[in-house]
């Protein structure tokens, strides 16, 4: 992750242990796909394009595929980004939901 993005800056706080590593399903891919048009650091993405979250203190969009709930266990610098490694705690599926992905940066998102 570069280091100077805002994820990378939650992530690398010292109170910041806990992440979610999510597979968005295809019934939020409009919304997803907004999402990488701005940064967190100026808005909330998930009230800005009305995502719903769940979860108590580590939360994840509700209409996910697949949901990883991690701690961080080590933070190692390349070059300049960060790779953080995790162990995972708790998985999460819905096997009635398609997953979405994109090839390339066509912006055109699909399922799976």
């Amino acid at each position: 992750m570069a280091k100077e993005s805002y994820t990378c800056e939650l992530l690398s706080s010292s109170d910041s242990s806990k992440v979610t590593l999510c597979l968005p399903s295809e019934s939020i891919a409009d919304e997803v796909l907004k999402c990488g048009s701005i940064s967190g650091r100026e808005s909330d993405k998930a009230k800005e394009y009305g995502i719903e979250l769940a979860g108590d203190t580590l939360k994840y969009p509700v209409h996910s595929k697949l949901v990883f709930l991690c701690n961080i266990s080590q933070k190692v610098i390349v070059g300049d980004c960060v790779f953080f490694v995790c162990n995972i705690n708790e998985i999460l599926l819905d096997e009635n939901k398609k997953h979405i992905y994109t090839l390339g940066k066509s912006e055109k998102l699909g399922a799976l």
